[in-house]
């Protein structure tokens, strides 16, 4: 750890550290599990590179702020340490970094996530729903969601990825990137208008979730907060939880759904048809062919298989 943020931790928040040891995941931060006087907690350095610009930090504060506040609304999230009301610290040199409970827990895959944690996670993202709604949109990053815009973009997407295509790229893909202009025929501005929006999580995936036996144990990692539709969050967790290669576990599918509506109103299909809308410009994409990770090869697959089924969306839960 930055032995500037370690004596910021004694000084700011009295918390010695007795042990530490690296926490992998985040992209291009430095996370750091610490013991310090019977608590264990997560230390997390923010990149420079990453968050240079003033308004970055700031949305990252409003990340923390509604995660602290989720949890003092029953939401199973860590607990964001304070100072002087805020939770992003950031010293005299521009390191920025921030303090919170670890959260202990297991993360669970489509092949071991069982009928009872998904119907568990149903109820959180519904609670998180209720919660999330009692916070002022503006002004959130992200708000207003200018529709038209959002699909000017997507239809410009399109164009670009269609420019691209040779004919020595994969042909699976090549009907994909083709199939966008008709799917984008389908969609319109008063469709769009209509979806809920609010408060999101925004990475509401798998490795995002802990569970502890048949129960959630914390949702993390906020800093993707932002104003945007709201039925991202729960379709993003039932594709990274009850999809696998051949489609939806409607079993799963059924529980994490019940349980969500107890909350709030929730049509799959229209939530599937968002969560392509807002992701295919990240996966469907030519980079996404060369890379070895396997987090991004099944993102890739996900939204390959909502471009393939597309007129069957209403079907699948």
């Amino acid at each position: 750890m930055d032995p500037f943020i370690a004596a910021d931790l004694c000084d700011a928040y009295g918390f010695s550290i007795e042990a530490e040891s690296p926490v992998s995941g985040g992209w291009m931060n430095a996370k750091a599990r610490v013991r310090s006087g019977g608590r264990e907690l997560l230390v997390k350095q923010y990149s420079r590179e990453r968050f240079r610009e003033d308004h970055r930090i700031a949305e990252i504060e409003a990340a923390l702020q509604a995660q602290e506040r989720l949890r003092g609304e029953g939401v199973p999230c860590p607990r964001v340490y304070l100072q002087e009301g805020r939770a992003v610290r950031i010293l005299a040199d521009g390191t920025a970094y921030s303090v919170m409970d670890f959260s202990p827990g297991r993360q669970a895959t489509p092949e071991t996530v069982t009928e009872a944690q998904i119907g568990s996670l149903g109820a959180v993202c519904g609670r998180m729903r209720v919660a999330f709604d009692r916070m002022p949109a503006a002004p959130m990053k992200g708000y207003p969601l200018d529709v038209r815009a959002f699909l000017d973009r997507l239809e410009a997407n399109s164009r670009e990825r269609r420019a691209e295509l040779t004919p020595d790229l994969p042909e699976r893909y090549r009907r994909a990137v083709l199939a966008q202009e008709r799917i984008l025929a389908t969609l319109s501005s008063e469709f769009l208008g209509r979806l809920p929006k609010g408060p999101c999580h925004e990475d509401f995936a798998g490795d995002n979730i802990l569970f502890d036996g048949d129960g959630v144990s914390a949702v993390v990692d906020f800093d993707r907060f932002s104003h945007c539709f709201t039925w991202h969050d729960p379709a993003r967790a039932l594709l990274s939880l009850a999809w696998r290669e051949d489609g939806f576990d409607r079993r799963l599918v059924r529980a994490f759904c019940d349980a969500y509506r107890e909350f709030a109103p929730f049509d799959l299909g229209d939530a599937l048809r968002v969560t392509w809308c807002i992701e295919a410009p990240w996966w469907i994409h030519p980079r996404n062919l060369r890379t070895d990770s396997p987090k991004v090869q099944r993102f890739y697959r996900e939204l390959l298989f909502l471009t393939e089924r597309w007129e069957e969306l209403d079907a699948l839960g």
